[in-house]
């Protein structure tokens, strides 16, 4: 009589498995690695390591796909490696979940960086008309209201969309809690 063991491999692990590749180990650590990865994906931004930071927060996601933080923290990394498409991946991801989230924002961010104002304008608006009910409200109705001029400038010339970017990476970096780039940001320069 056969035994039937369940399997706890992930669908990558079974992918690597069909293709003669071992599973990554780290897929299947035991829970207090799982959150060995946040910390260490955490002290690595800090520290303005973002590929270690990158590297450490997707191990943690990959458990816990519903971490908004961390995949803020991650979308973070990635854009100030210049990842803007992987980034906006990420704070998609929040922005869609979470209405009014700051995600919304290095949304638009991103989407200006990789020449998409269009989407850009349609990201600020979706996180504009939800961002009074966050509960930073006051703070957020402020920033929408500084923001707003410079949207509409750049949905009228698609050209402006370096420019309202920077605008717009310099209004995160003002906020705290919400900085675009890692702290070291000269430093990488």
């Amino acid at each position: 009589m056969a035994h039937e063991h369940p399997t706890r491999l992930s669908r990558r692990g079974m992918f690597q498995l069909m293709t003669g590749r071992p599973p990554d180990a780290d897929a299947e650590a035991a829970p207090s690695q799982a959150a060995a990865w946040l910390d260490k994906g955490r002290e690595a931004f800090l520290a303005g390591d973002m590929e270690e930071a990158a590297r450490q927060l997707r191990l943690w996601l990959r458990p816990t796909p519903g971490d908004d933080e961390a995949r803020m923290l991650l979308g973070q990394a990635l854009y100030a490696m210049g990842r803007h498409v992987q980034a906006l991946v990420e704070f998609e991801r929040v922005a869609r979940r979470n209405a009014g989230h700051p995600a919304g924002l290095f949304l638009c961010l991103c989407r200006l960086r990789v020449g998409r104002t269009a989407k850009a304008v349609e990201a600020y608006a979706a996180w504009a008309d939800a961002a009074p009910q966050a509960p930073d409200g006051p703070a957020m109705a402020a920033l929408r209201d500084h923001l707003a001029a410079h949207i509409e400038a750049v949905a009228a010339d698609p050209g402006q969309g370096a420019r309202v970017a920077s605008l717009l990476e310099q209004a995160l970096e003002s906020r705290q809690g919400l900085a675009a780039d890692p702290p070291n940001r000269e430093a990488q320069a």
